[in-house]
């Protein structure tokens, strides 16, 4: 509430001054009519898919021309840059990510203060993309440039933000963003690797606690039933390796597990709720099956046992692959319907319309804001 507060006070004053000074003539409002997406992010995260995948379906959404990609080189120029790319753009809407400046606690404050108040002198709409909401820092950071505009795009159920989050300006549980170009390439593949998948139950991704202690249980229950269960993992914070290779491995299963548990540590809060990770929409992609953890909001995109399984726990998990494995019918269907939804989702451009019903008056598909 006083990150809510303090942004309140410093950039409501100047988008007031903003407006006086349009109305006196001394500043000119953007000529463009239409949105300019601007989305940011450090070298590091524009190698990530879920980056790549960011600037992809914006593109597909507003106009090959309309988004503006942000290589923050440096965080010691990061407010130089921004600053440079809302001048020279005319960007109506601002996507960043709280990991890219400083991770400092006084330094990262001062850069969202800042930010803010650029955004509000600019008249730019600030969209929040925060892939861990519990995270105490990149929170904060997010509630203060959001402060008087703009969403906060989590992974976690909007639903259960009331004591930790100041407003409700919030999209969550989110779905990953997904390009139409890529889930064209991903299901092809998917379709040309199935002669080889058959009855093959893994998972793909990182390792760390409680998501090693669930998926050893599964696989120890598989193992007494003579399934195999491939685990193919990496450290916290190594790369996903080259997309394609990536996509290879998702798409080599007929059934994928994964969990949505957070990593428990300090500094986060609420590390307990589960949060909607990217797995669900890469596998439904990829033309796989889906056993995933529970979690609160997914009924808002799937159907538990249409397009996907949900679990409690691992016990859970390995009756719902015994299940699929023994009915084949069954998990081809699932399969087939997963693939389906993921599909509506991604032509139908959910993850960008959902943040534009949130900014309702101030969304991309209004123009730019006034």
């Amino acid at each position: 509430m006083l990150a809510l507060a303090l942004g309140a006070v410093i950039f409501g004053p100047v988008a007031t001054m903003r407006k006086l000074l349009m109305s006196c003539g001394i500043l000119r409002k953007g000529q463009a009519s239409r949105a300019v997406v601007c989305i940011a992010a450090g070298e590091k995260g524009w190698e990530a898919i879920e980056f790549q995948e960011l600037s992809r379906s914006a593109r597909e959404y507003v106009g090959e021309q309309r988004v503006v990609e942000l290589v923050v080189s440096s965080p010691r120029t990061y407010l130089r840059q921004v600053w440079r790319v809302l001048a020279d753009s005319e960007v109506s809407h601002y996507l960043f990510d709280p990991r890219t400046g400083s991770q400092e606690f006084l330094a990262s404050y001062f850069q969202s203060l800042a930010i803010g108040t650029m955004l509000a002198y600019r008249g730019v709409i600030p969209i929040a993309y925060c892939t861990d909401i519990s995270e105490r820092n990149w929170r904060l950071q997010v509630a203060l440039v959001t402060a008087i505009s703009g969403v906060c795009v989590c992974f976690m159920d909007s639903l259960k933000l009331d004591r930790i989050f100041p407003h409700q300006r919030v999209v969550g549980p989110s779905i990953m963003p997904f390009s139409i170009e890529t889930f064209e390439k991903v299901s092809a593949l998917g379709r040309s690797s199935l002669s080889g998948n058959a009855g093959k139950v893994s998972f793909v991704g990182s390792l760390y606690e409680p998501r090693t202690t669930t998926l050893s249980k599964i696989r120890s229950l598989l193992a007494e039933d003579g399934i195999s269960f491939d685990v193919s993992t990496r450290k916290m914070g190594e790369p996903k390796g080259s997309e394609d290779a990536y996509w290879e491995s998702l798409s080599a299963s007929d059934i994928q597990v994964t969990t949505t548990s957070q990593i428990r540590h300090r500094g986060a809060d609420m590390s307990e709720v589960n949060q909607l990770v990217y797995r669900a929409t890469e596998t439904l992609v990829c033309g796989a099956a889906l056993v995933i953890e529970e979690v609160a909001g997914i009924d808002n995109f799937f159907q538990d046992r249409v397009h996907l399984y949900c679990y409690k726990t691992p016990e859970e998990a390995v009756s719902i692959i015994r299940e699929l494995l023994a009915e084949r019918s069954t998990l081809a269907a699932v399969k087939l319907a997963g693939q389906q939804k993921i599909e509506e989702i991604v032509r139908g451009h959910i993850f960008w319309r959902t943040i534009d019903s949130a900014l309702g008056e101030s969304s991309m598909e209004r123009g730019t804001p006034g």
